[in-house]
């Protein structure tokens, strides 16, 4: 299945890319295991011809320190389906917004 709305595609990808940790019991086990699917099968979606602005969120989804594997197909993605200048590229820039106070960061 590709990709029809990217903003309300990337908004939910951020959104289930917050993996529901172990320690959460603020989450119902059969949503967080819902999320991570939903999750997955969002990640799924890219076929890698979508352009920097895919492979930037594929990035900015990952934000959770255990991820159970979900992120293995992310950057799967990320390395095996975008051209591997553009997946730099989409690095590079993540990299300046994830670090501005780095003092290599205007340099890169």
């Amino acid at each position: 299945m590709s990709i029809t709305n990217f903003a309300a595609w990337k908004s939910e990808l951020i959104t289930t890319g917050r993996i529901v940790q172990d320690e959460d019991n603020s989450v119902l086990p059969d949503e967080a295991e819902r999320r991570f699917n939903r999750y997955i099968a969002l990640v799924d979606m890219v076929e890698g011809n979508e352009g920097i602005n895919a492979a930037r969120a594929l990035l900015q989804s990952i934000q959770s320190r255990h991820d159970y594997g979900g992120y293995q197909n992310t950057m799967n993605k990320l390395l095996f389906s975008f051209p591997a200048a553009q997946t730099a590229a989409a690095l590079v820039a993540e990299l300046r917004e994830s670090l501005p106070s780095c003092p290599i960061g205007p340099a890169i």
